[in-house]
């Protein structure tokens, strides 16, 4: 819960107790030190600590492991969801042969659980997209996502309600689609990205904020201003890393219409928030560009 208000210190706090509870229990805690472990993954995650984010991954999968070799088949899901969480965090750490490989393990192991349906497969599914995006094969990132969405489409039906998982694939599916140059298309996969966020999770949650980001970049490449201010009002209220970014947007569209004094502010403002995440980066507006605001959102929310 504190995860998704975003209440990290608290998040922190928390985990501190869970991890000195399991140091001082006498019995086996080890899958609730491997919960402990993944929520830590999580928390750093989000903070963009990619390197602590790595640490507890591992953590937690030897835990998994371990847990296998005594329980057999009951850990067999969790070591399909442990596969999966490990290679997220490889994927920061731009291991992404290893990163592949955990998604293809865990797909294997979750197709052969009793009951199995495709939407299981969400998670490695996924991650195999994103993979094929960050070597640029969008025509293959664009082919697993369609087949994503389409498993969903089939077994929940078209804008179904079930959380916002079906809101991550259409903006993957937008992301995809611009690589390819199909403008039109990811723009249209963008728009209904954000149509089931807002219907799913609400228009103010955190994991809606990178498709209002893609939607702003859209309006102002094609000179609609307003609509880009418009959308851009609603990522201010989801979370400071987001709003950073959207600053530094705002500052370019600024420019773009001529408005040089906001513009300079915007940029600047952009800048000294930019500097409270990463207060060891001195660097000022004018030698930062998008990408060095681009890596204050984890991967999977760019």
């Amino acid at each position: 819960y504190h995860l998704e208000a975003m209440m990290i210190t608290d998040c922190l706090l928390l985990t501190d107790v869970a991890f000195r509870l399991c140091s001082q229990a006498t019995g086996d805690v080890r899958r609730s030190l491997a919960d402990t472990h993944n929520v830590m993954q999580s928390i750093h995650s989000r903070t963009n600590d990619i390197e602590k984010c790595y640490q507890h991954a591992q953590a937690q999968f030897v835990i998994r492991e371990e847990l296998a070799v005594r329980n057999g088949s009951a850990e067999t899901h969790a070591i399909a969801v442990s596969c999966s969480e490990l290679a997220k965090a490889s994927i920061d750490m731009n291991l992404f042969k290893d990163a592949e490989n955990l998604f293809l393990r865990s797909k294997d192991i979750r197709e052969k659980l009793p009951k199995y349906v495709p939407t299981a497969n969400f998670n490695p599914m996924l991650g195999l997209g994103c993979i094929a995006h960050l070597r640029e094969d969008y025509d293959t990132a664009a082919r697993i996502f369609e087949k994503v969405l389409l498993d969903r489409e089939d077994y929940l039906g078209e804008n179904d309600n079930k959380g916002p998982r079906t809101g991550h694939v259409l903006y993957w599916l937008g992301k995809a689609k611009a690589g390819q140059g199909k403008s039109g298309e990811s723009f249209a996969f963008f728009i209904r990205a954000k149509t089931h966020f807002q219907r799913t999770i609400g228009k103010d949650h955190t994991s809606a904020a990178p498709t209002y980001y893609k939607l702003v970049t859209h309006y102002v490449n094609i000179g609609d201003y307003e609509e880009a201010r418009s959308v851009s009002a609603i990522v201010g209220t989801t979370w400071t890393p987001h709003l950073t970014r959207c600053q530094f947007k705002k500052g370019e569209l600024l420019i773009k219409k001529g408005s040089m004094t906001g513009a300079l502010a915007a940029l600047d403002l952009a800048a000294q928030m930019r500097h409270k995440i990463r207060p060891n980066d001195p660097r000022q507006a004018g030698e930062l560009r998008e990408s060095d605001y681009d890596e204050l959102i984890d991967y999977w929310a760019r």
